[in-house]
């Protein structure tokens, strides 16, 4: 893996749309390096990102099923 993501990057790992793609470098919590009008990531801060998006999942759908 690069060591700076692009968009087209993002894309390609999660098998999205390119739109999907800059959407999600677009949230608020998404460890984002703009510079120049240019979006970009560092690998290893989106593999952290996409890593606590897996557990905030698990930890909503378990919430479900204790109230």
């Amino acid at each position: 893996m690069k060591e700076i993501l692009k968009a087209s990057d993002i894309q390609e790992f999660l098998s999205v749309s390119r739109s999907k793609a800059y959407s999600i470098m677009n949230k608020e919590d998404f460890p984002a390096i703009v510079f120049d009008g240019t979006i970009r990531v560092k690998s290893e801060d989106f593999l952290k990102w996409l890593k606590e998006q897996t557990r905030n999942n698990y930890r909503d759908e378990g919430t479900h099923d204790n109230h």
